[in-house]
């Protein structure tokens, strides 16, 4: 398994992506290990990155900070109770699980 860590006090902010299909930028720790015939990219980060991706990903535009605080809510319930999803971590990025958007900023709801 390869790991990334940002330095002490710092956030690691990287890019994954499939060359002419998929690129997405995350925030967290990056692990990769071998799959079968793959590798296997992990990306772990805390509940309230997840949520604020998660927000950013599934909610209409110009949903009101209520129905946003509802979500968040929700996420943070089946974050909570639906861990091991899949063998070897929590969830996917896929709208399987959670799809998550470009990690928000730090001032993000």
């Amino acid at each position: 398994m390869v790991r990334t860590r940002p330095r002490v006090g710092a956030v690691s902010e990287f890019t994954i992506g499939v060359p002419g299909k998929i690129e997405r930028r995350f925030r967290g720790v990056l692990e990769v290990s071998p799959g079968a015939g793959a590798l296997i990219p992990v990306v772990v980060m805390d509940r309230e990155t997840a949520v604020s991706s998660a927000l950013a990903a599934e909610s209409p535009p110009g949903a009101t900070m209520e129905a946003l605080k509802a979500q968040a809510v929700t996420m943070r319930s089946y974050y909570g109770a639906e861990r091991r999803r899949h063998q070897g971590y929590d969830f996917c990025d896929t709208t399987h699980c959670q799809f998550l958007r470009e990690q928000p900023g730090p001032d993000s709801v």
